[in-house]
């Protein structure tokens, strides 16, 4: 996932958060300036590559979840980055076969290996921009082509909303949940450190990225401020998901969840 509003490195001479994520989730997408940040970052916290599986995990199994039980054939991949299979697609057609899903990303290298690996054929689609431009990207000729607004569509934040403030995620959420029509979803799941000083150290080596350390009553806030309807009541830590199960203290977890527009 590339920065909101920022362009990623197009060389291989500095790291970049959509390759390193993708090097944490085992990917092949990345240089060696990725790989040795990838590295710094597993020294500062072993359990990030583990933690990024995890929220990947979610991400993916919330897509289908939707797509199941909600009947949802419309996804937007808000801020896709460069992770690797199952995408979006995968997900939401193994329950679905027509689905459509639209890829958006502000990093034009992102958005060239998306085309090339992912948004080809029917039902597919992929977007150049900055996804807290609400207004711009549902106008989009690349959008419109693939997703009908008319009908209940998924807006997918799989991490993007940690590269926001709080002000900016709650507005993004708010301007897609209003715009999308009665029925449609919103994922939405961000990590959490309980150390603040790992979180600085983390953030220093992709400077970036902006990543933000978003708290649980933040995440929560993400889907009361657009009146979403949580699916488990509460916002969670992913590893129970879709239940809202007891939680063991763990220095790092990834909180999310489903909200239902009413």
């Amino acid at each position: 996932m590339s920065r909101p509003g920022q362009a990623g490195s197009i060389g291989d001479s500095q790291p970049d958060p959509a390759r390193v994520a993708n090097y944490l989730l085992g990917g092949t997408v990345n240089y060696p300036v990725d790989r040795i940040a990838g590295e710094e970052l597993l020294d500062l916290y072993p359990g990030l590559q583990l933690l990024a599986r995890q929220h990947r995990a979610f991400t993916v199994s919330a897509v289908a979840w939707t797509a199941r039980t909600q009947g949802i054939r419309q996804f937007l991949d808000l801020g896709c980055g460069l992770a690797p299979a199952p995408s979006v697609a995968d997900a939401a057609r193994a329950v679905n076969r027509d689905s459509a899903v639209v890829y958006v990303d502000k990093d034009p290298v992102v958005l060239s290996h998306v085309r090339a690996l992912e948004a080809a054929g029917p039902g597919l689609g992929a977007v150049l921009a900055d996804v807290r431009d609400v207004a711009a990207l549902l106008t989009a000729d690349g959008l419109r082509e693939v997703i009908n607004l008319g009908e209940p569509a998924c807006a997918v934040f799989g991490g993007t909303l940690s590269c926001m403030d709080v002000d900016e995620a709650r507005a993004t959420v708010r301007g897609y949940a209003w715009a999308m029509a009665p029925g449609s979803a919103v994922i939405a799941s961000c990590a959490h450190f309980d150390d603040a000083t790992v979180t600085e150290r983390i953030a220093a080596v992709l400077p970036q990225s902006g990543w933000r350390n978003h708290s649980r009553a933040d995440i929560e806030s993400f889907f009361s401020c657009a009146g979403l309807q949580v699916t488990q009541g509460v916002v969670t830590d992913v590893r129970h998901w879709p239940l809202a199960g007891a939680e063991l203290a763990q220095p790092a977890i990834v909180v999310g969840g489903v909200g239902i527009r009413g």
